[in-house]
């Protein structure tokens, strides 16, 4: 059994100025070879943004299963790994909220015209993807230090409307609207801690 805590930075690479940062949790299963291991674990994060509205104005629950392969045996003291994680969201306080034109969280609407206001709405993020390339250190029998960095993609959908000043939509009236969607392509970077134990009871020698 293995169980790692670990944060993760995720900064847009095209240009929206959207930066993501969240801390997961992970639990699963670890299987070790002569040459090489492979961990299977279910993953929540929680997570916000940094960037666009005040830090964390932005918050969201995101569960998923992260596939991690290190290259070298767990004897070893320093390895080479590969990590693929698919998340989605399963909670926000978000909803129905402003994204601005350049897709991040916002506090505000954006003038249309003299006399209306217009704006993106928060629909959700069914997916959020990230394929890590990394380093894995042994600290002591275990504990491993892991760093990677790596792409993402983020999948997000919205809603758009336009309505004069003075004006507010109901969450009825937003809901009325199609659902777009938006590929968000991130740079990844991911610092955590992993301990692995076994359930296993160990033999004596007589």
């Amino acid at each position: 059994m293995i169980v790692e805590i670990s944060d993760n930075n995720s900064i847009d690479i095209i240009g929206t100025g959207n930066f993501f940062s969240g801390t997961n949790f992970s639990v699963g299963t670890q299987i070790d070879t002569k040459k090489s291991s492979f961990n299977l674990s279910g993953i929540y994060q929680f997570g916000g943004n940094w960037w666009g509205a005040p830090p964390y104005y932005m918050k969201y629950h995101l569960l998923g299963i992260k596939l991690k392969y290190r290259v070298l045996n767990i004897e070893r003291r320093v390895s080479p790994f590969f990590e693929i994680t698919g998340l989605t969201e399963v909670g926000t306080n978000y909803r129905d909220s402003y994204i601005s034109y350049s897709w991040r969280p916002t506090t505000y609407a954006s003038e249309f015209s003299n006399l209306s206001y217009s704006s993106r709405f928060y629909a959700g993020t069914p997916f959020v993807g990230n394929l890590l390339l990394g380093c894995d250190i042994r600290l002591v029998h275990g504990l491993h230090l892991n760093i990677s960095a790596g792409y993402g993609l983020r999948v997000m959908l919205t809603r758009y409307a336009i309505w004069s000043k003075g004006y507010m939509l109901s969450k009825e009236q937003i809901h009325e609207r199609s659902v777009s969607t938006k590929n968000l392509h991130m740079l990844d970077f991911q610092l955590g801690l992993s301990y692995a134990f076994s359930f296993k009871k160990k033999t004596k020698n007589i």
